[in-house]
């Protein structure tokens, strides 16, 4: 026998699911979008410079952006660690 309480949790149930496919469509297309944004950005690059860019990805979202882009990327996770290295070095 379903109580109004059990009718309330299936709501909620298939109200999270409807949330979280949303979630998903948004999180896809908002790194679609991102990796449209920067193709534009080094065609525009390339386009000025009138050779081919070196594209370095860093960060942590890189790797999500990185493969929705047409352009050949690098991807060095720990950039930031590596300039701080130099500087440390260089200042000894």
């Amino acid at each position: 026998m379903s109580t109004p309480a059990d009718k309330k949790i299936k709501t909620w149930q298939r109200a999270g699911a409807v949330v979280l496919a949303l979630s998903v469509w948004q999180a896809a297309s908002w790194a679609v979008g991102s990796a449209l944004l920067l193709d534009g950005l080094i065609d525009r690059m390339e386009a000025e410079l009138g050779r081919k860019a070196t594209v370095v990805a860093t960060g942590g979202i890189a790797p999500v952006i990185a493969p929705a882009c047409r352009h050949e990327m690098h991807m060095a996770a720990d950039l930031i660690l590596r300039g701080l290295a130099v500087l440390y070095e260089q200042n000894k």
